[in-house]
């Protein structure tokens, strides 16, 4: 039994060599099973090289590959290709894992409860705010919100599969997430395994902290993610569930009015929150309606519920 650990990153070189340290840690920890940690390089500077030189040479076999098609799910699927393991673990380059992390998260995989994982994440306590709710915890990738007996769903931040699911569902998606769309590549990947009858097991239990960006606790970086998570989800509801029409209750016009209306006549709220429910809702369905009148022009990329792209779809 062999583990590969992959790490995608893209010019973030102070942020992965923390990341880096505690997952190499956590591989090494696992011993006597062999396991592996590949960065994949899916930036345009050389730090993350230098970064990945620095951390190498020790007990855990550490691998560095460049991946230059940009796009985290062109990054993920390179990291399917090169990697050596029965199980694959895969970490954002900006969390911080416990030394357990790695074993615990095969822990299922191993048992036969699970054919894939999904981890726990928290906020790391330096960058929580008084001001948070959960919708804001939500667009910074928690999952203090879920419970252990409700899991269909993985996240990128901490998740793993067992090799043999790629039979089936044979990678991600690149017209998702970072460098794509923004987000749910993921999502789609886990809702795939799940039509295939694959089970995704908890692994909850086992937090890591994600250290993002300071940056992020701003307004603008939450209505990106608002809008973004849009985009991403009217992907999947045109290509792959197939819908005929956008479900969003508001129409475009309304939904702009109202924008426009709240921004004027609620500022105060507006510097209080960041991002009010209010706001949060009306900007994602006019960003829904939106990408889904994109994606209704195209051929649609997947059978419905299908397992792999159409042969000929074309990333757009």
């Amino acid at each position: 039994m062999k583990v590969s650990i992959i790490i995608c990153t893209a010019d973030r070189p102070a942020s992965l060599r923390k990341s880096l340290a505690s997952i190499v840690a956590s591989a090494s920890a696992m011993r006597p099973v062999e396991a592996e940690v590949l960065v994949i390089d899916n930036g345009t500077g050389d730090g993350t090289a230098a970064v990945a030189r620095e951390m190498g040479g020790g007990e855990v076999l550490l691998r560095y590959v460049r991946e230059p098609r940009r796009g985290l799910d062109n990054a993920r699927n390179r990291g399917l290709a090169e990697a050596a393991g029965d199980l694959l673990l895969y970490a954002d380059d900006d969390v911080l894992a416990p030394a357990n992390w790695a074993a615990a998260m095969c822990a299922p995989m191993l048992s036969g409860t699970g054919d894939a994982v999904c981890g726990g994440i928290r906020i790391a306590p330096w960058h929580v705010r008084p001001w948070m709710t959960m919708r804001h915890r939500l667009l910074l990738t928690t999952t203090e919100h879920v419970s252990p007996d409700q899991i269909d769903f993985v996240t990128g931040a901490s998740m793993g599969f067992a090799r043999r699911v790629l039979a089936r569902v044979p990678g991600f998606d690149p017209e998702l997430d970072a460098g794509a769309l923004g987000y749910m590549g993921e999502t789609l990947f886990a809702r795939q395994l799940l039509a295939a009858g694959f089970r995704i097991a908890s692994g909850l239990h086992v937090v890591v902290d994600h250290d993002f960006d300071a940056g992020r606790l701003s307004r603008s970086f939450f209505r990106g993610a608002v809008a973004r998570s849009a985009r991403s989800a009217a992907y999947i509801a045109y290509h792959w569930e197939h819908r005929d029409a956008p479900p969003a209750p508001r129409r475009p016009w309304r939904a702009r009015a109202e924008l426009l209306a709240g921004r004027v006549l609620r500022r105060r709220q507006i510097r209080d929150e960041l991002l009010p429910k209010w706001e949060h809702d009306r900007l994602y369905d006019l960003e829904f309606h939106r990408q889904f009148e994109v994606e209704r022009r195209r051929p649609r990329n997947y059978e419905r519920h299908g397992l792999v792209k159409i042969a000929g779809a074309v990333d757009a």
